[in-house]
Formats: structure tokens, C-alpha cells, sequence
């Protein structure tokens, strides 16, 4: 469903959605990776039907999955607001991670590609 919904968010501004998530060499289903049209950017998703323990945890794997690919933003989709830390809701940002819920995935896609892009435009 995620994968789905990623590529119709991304037709229009004709940005790249791949699956990433094989389960080797340390992937997981539900990750993929977004290549941000003419920018040279990348946006990691990671996307989760499993109850996380922690913020950090969240975080932590974030941040992992950005250096190994390169991305300079991450989005964590979760199903359900259940599936979440009570404290984050439906929608956070954390620096340059945008934590949300499946049904907020088009709002986390487009804060995720304008962080990214604003960075391009930083020069960071």
C-alpha cells in the first residue's frame, strides 16, 4: 500500500520511488528509497505495521538508514497512530526526520521533498 501510494505522490513531480526493502543485507519490507527530481537528493522511507517501544528507536533506525543510503531526509510511515510512542501523534518532524501515520503520508511526502529540496538550495 505504502509503495503504492509513494508512486502516485511522486508522479507529478517526477520523482523516483524504489524499493529498497528486500530483507538483505539489513533491509527490511516497507523500505524505499525517493530520488527527488533534478536535485540530486534522497529521502529514505521506512514504512511500519509494528508497534514501535521508543522514540529513540525510532530515530535511531532513521538515521542508520539514512547514511547507508545516502538520503539527507527520512520519513517513517507507520499504519496507525496505535503503531506509534503515544507522545508523537500523528505527525512530527525531528530535525531532518518526518515521523507520520499512513493517513498523513501525503502531507509527510511533501514536508520530506521540500526539507530536501531546501537543503539543495542551502547548499547543505
Amino acid at each position: 500500500m505504502v509503495q503504492a501510494r509513494l508512486s502516485h505522490l511522486a508522479k507529478p513531480f517526477g520523482d523516483d520511488v524504489l524499493s529498497v526493502g528486500s530483507g538483505k543485507g539489513g533491509s527490511k519490507a516497507g523500505d524505499f528509497l525517493l530520488g527527488v527530481n533534478g536535485s540530486g537528493k534522497r529521502i529514505v522511507v521506512e514504512a511500519r505495521d509494528r508497534r514501535q517501544m521508543s522514540l529513540p528507536d525510532i530515530k535511531r533506525d532513521l538515521e542508520r538508514e539514512m547514511k547507508a543510503r545516502d538520503a539527507s531526509v527520512s520519513l517513517y510511515v507507520s499504519s496507525s497512530t496505535d503503531m506509534l510512542p503515544q507522545h508523537v501523534g500523528e505527525f512530527q518532524i525531528y530535525g531532518e526526520k518526518v515521523i507520520t501515520t499512513f493517513a498523513y503520508l501525503p502531507i509527510g511526502y511533501r514536508v520530506a521533498r521540500m526539507m530536501a529540496l531546501m537543503q539543495s538550495h542551502s547548499g547543505t
